[in-house]
């Protein structure tokens, strides 16, 4: 679990700063929305289920294969929604600009996980989650 956690925190550090901001704001939505499943129905592990292959997408064209990686994703989700306050909460990026440089300082894993993973913007998050999604969900 240690090993994840690095792993997970090395590669929140280089996400550009718009892809860190989302990332951080849907996750913390997904941490509140876990807190409350006694009222929702929606434990981290259903949240990662339904979010896991949205947030870290295969780009395998092998449906067998891709398959076997959403599995690996909602695992990296559920990881991440259950430790969302030590990833983020501790860690601010000092400077989250992604550039091929970067790219070079991971392992070829990091490097295909950080392929994968697709988010959209943060205007999107903030407006969609907060407004719209929290208020449903949580009850609060």
């Amino acid at each position: 679990e240690k090993e994840i956690f690095s792993a997970v925190m090395r590669l929140v550090k280089i996400l550009p700063v718009s892809n860190y901001s989302l990332l951080k704001e849907l996750l913390k939505l997904l941490n509140v929305i876990s807190s409350n499943s006694s009222m929702n129905k929606m434990t981290s592990d259903n949240l990662s289920i339904v979010f896991g292959p949205t947030i870290l997408r295969s780009i395998n064209p092998d449906p067998l294969k891709a398959l076997n990686d959403t599995t690996k994703s909602n695992d990296i989700t559920l990881f991440i929604i259950n430790n969302y306050k030590d990833i983020f909460e501790e860690e601010k990026p000092e400077k989250c600009e992604w550039t091929t440089k970067n790219k070079g300082k991971l392992t070829k894993k990091e490097s295909q996980f950080f392929d994968n993973l697709q988010i959209g913007t943060v205007k999107l998050a903030q407006n969609l989650l907060h407004e719209q999604t929290r208020k449903s969900m949580t009850g609060i």
